[in-house]
């Protein structure tokens, strides 16, 4: 492999217009291919074979305006006063109409006014009255265990429930929970931002906080700014490790390229492979990452050989693909492997992740090592300063040649069972938190204590107790549609099981059909039964 490699990057240096040439051959292409073809990214998510996705889907086919994506906002008032009166109530209502007003929401007064028009005969009116009459209860005698709590109570404006607003027992935070008509990662790019921003302009004015929970966040833009910045941090750290400005452009140059062709082929095959937004950002941020890193090693092992051997640009060139270059391949085939491992899970969302990222991993070990020798071969004898070779030379003539490395080297070979135990040790400080490591998928309890996220997850804490932030659907159906007429009381009444979990009145019906829907937040639960 190293003779081989050796052979290539000599072959490289002296050919570099061919391979530079079929490497812009392939990015044009490419670039072609995703004019006349534009992509067709997704921000459906899905993992077929699960009940959660199995519960998506009979509800998009049944009852399409209960699948939606749950939007959740918190309103806290800061300077402790009561939400639901006088003007902070005023503003309140104000947010609660922007927000249902906004594109891509909800608006289930619609279907409340509907329900009211039917009289006693509404299924939803007799659902949120049984409903209600059963939390009551629930708040009077308390959990199983005898103990009474507050708990939430719904808005209530003129003898009538404001749909999806709950108010806390101290009246200074309100929770709003909404649906949007789609998941939130399909959702048009702006909608988030925008129904957070028109409920903050309404509510601010009276000093109410509006913070979103974890469930209103969109899908991440695939280049941001966190990837320019990264670009530019790694800029800086090439220029500061090789010295050069023109070394360190070269490993972003042949990282760049890669990228453009992993992630543009990805692209380019989109319009007929399904593929979702998020693969296309994983693949970018492995093929910079390795991009950089693989040929930064090239690079400065070619500089090395340059500096401390004396040899030539052409000749260091082919020892640094043979050498670094054999690293570099066995270092990319091991992340490869790696990634195609998500394929032993076989849900198409990672699956598709998985050989993306890892096919842009392959181009960026292709890229390091044939293109960059070609890069290497325009650089030439710049690669390396004036400056830097009179410096190399002045440390070989006085001993001083990469002193803190060796130093350390043999620092640790002779007191290698004091560092081997020191190994372990730090390495054991730093698993010991594994044993409480909460496994499972983010919360708002995973964002930054700065973020509006955690704050709401805080907020709706502390002002409803556990479980508001998690809000959960199950569906329920009957085997035949149910008559109308008077609703018959179910034999058990709702109440607490030992976690807690209650009921409260809040929910859509749809008529001619026997399909009901359960959100529920582990403290409360949302109900949409069917007619």
């Amino acid at each position: 492999m190293s003779s081989l490699l050796y052979r290539w990057g000599r072959s490289a240096f002296v050919g570099r217009w061919w391979v530079a040439g079929i490497w812009a051959l392939i990015i044009v292409g490419i670039a072609g291919v995703m004019v006349v073809s534009p992509p067709q990214l997704s921000n459906e998510i899905r993992i077929d074979g699960t009940p959660a996705q199995e519960v998506i889907d009979d509800l998009t086919e049944r009852l399409p305006e209960a699948s939606g994506g749950q939007g959740i906002l918190a309103f806290h008032s800061t300077d402790h006063q009561r939400v639901d009166q006088g003007r902070k109530l005023i503003a309140l209502l104000d947010a609660v109409d922007r927000v249902y007003r906004t594109e891509h929401v909800i608006d289930v007064r619609k279907a409340m006014a509907a329900e009211v028009a039917k009289g006693p005969d509404s299924r939803l009116l007799q659902a949120s009255a049984a409903i209600a009459q059963a939390q009551t209860q629930t708040q009077t005698t308390g959990t199983p265990g005898g103990a009474a709590t507050a708990g939430a109570t719904p808005l209530v404006i003129q003898d009538a429930p404001v749909p999806g607003v709950l108010i806390s027992s101290d009246g200074q935070t309100a929770l709003f929970q909404f649906t949007f008509d789609a998941q939130t990662f399909e959702l048009p790019e702006g909608t988030i931002d925008d129904t957070i921003a028109v409920a903050a302009t309404a509510a601010g004015r009276e000093d109410i906080d509006v913070l979103p929970s974890s469930t209103m966040v969109a899908g991440p833009e695939l280049v941001g700014v966190g990837e320019i910045v990264g670009i530019v941090i790694a800029a800086l750290v090439l220029i500061v490790t090789l010295g050069s400005l023109v070394a360190a452009g070269l490993p972003l140059a042949s990282a760049l390229s890669g990228v453009a062709v992993g992630v543009g082929g990805a692209f380019a095959i989109s319009s007929f492979v399904p593929m979702h937004s998020l693969t296309a950002v994983l693949g970018l941020m492995l093929g910079l990452a390795v991009g950089i890193d693989y040929a930064l090693f090239i690079v400065n092992r070619q500089r090395h050989f340059i500096l401390d051997q004396g040899l030539t640009a052409h000749e260091a060139t082919g020892r640094a693909i043979g050498t670094a270059g054999s690293a570099v391949f066995f270092a990319g085939t091991t992340v490869v492997i790696a990634l195609l491992a998500l394929t032993v899970v076989q849900i198409q969302l990672l699956t598709t992740m998985a050989l993306t990222a890892a096919a842009t991993v392959v181009i960026a070990v292709l890229s390091a090592l044939t293109l960059l020798p070609a890069l290497l071969g325009f650089v030439g004898e710049r690669i390396c300063s004036a400056g830097a070779r009179a410096t190399a030379q002045a440390a070989h003539e006085n001993g001083s040649v990469h002193r803190v490395a060796n130093g350390w080297s043999r620092m640790l070979v002779k007191h290698r069972y004091v560092a081997a135990l020191g190994a372990l040790v730090i390495g054991g400080i730093l698993a010991a938190p594994m044993p409480a490591m909460d496994l499972g998928l983010p919360s708002g309890a995973s964002y930054h204590p700065d973020t509006p996220q955690r704050q709401s997850y805080d907020v709706v804490d502390e002002s409803f107790g556990p479980g508001y932030n998690g809000p959960l659907v199950v569906v329920a159906s009957a085997p035949a549609p149910i008559p109308a007429g008077p609703a018959r009381r179910h034999p058990h009444r709702p109440r607490r099981d030992r976690r807690g979990h209650r009921d409260l009145p809040r929910g859509t019906l749809r008529r001619r059909h026997h399909r009901g829907v359960l959100r529920h937040p582990r403290h409360h639960t949302h109900l949409a039964g069917d007619r």
